[in-house]
């Protein structure tokens, strides 16, 4: 099984998420409970808990400062294009801009920084 696509799916989920109730919550039967079960249950496969590492791994494995992500912009851009995700390249000098979903609301923003801080060791 393609982890990837299993990720792509939980993270598109978050733009389908019901509308806020008049309270300004989300009802407890509305799918939020059923999303987060499910992320937990995909994050505890050891398959899509290994392509996540690998990611992260090669993220830190290559650390760049503030306006020099070349690496991890590409990498990023690489995990969107495998995944079949739109995106927008490049923001201010190396940022990247992807979207998901219909941008219908109810509408899911998530930031990201890919920076490093320069360390002595």
């Amino acid at each position: 099984m393609d982890f990837s696509g299993s990720f792509f799916v939980i993270f598109v989920t978050f733009f389908f998420l019901p509308p806020l109730s008049s309270a300004g919550s989300y009802d407890s039967g509305s799918g939020l409970e059923s999303l987060a079960r499910g992320m937990l249950h995909s994050a505890k496969d050891p398959e899509f808990f290994e392509w996540m590492r690998g990611i992260r791994r090669k993220i830190h494995e290559n650390p760049e400062t503030g306006f020099q992500e070349f690496k991890t912009s590409q990498l990023v851009r690489d995990e969107l294009d495998s995944l079949g995700v739109k995106y927008k390249y490049p923001v201010a000098k190396t940022g990247v801009v992807a979207w998901i979903g219909s941008c219908s609301k109810p509408v899911f923003g998530l930031r990201a920084d890919m920076d490093a801080l320069p360390l002595q060791v």
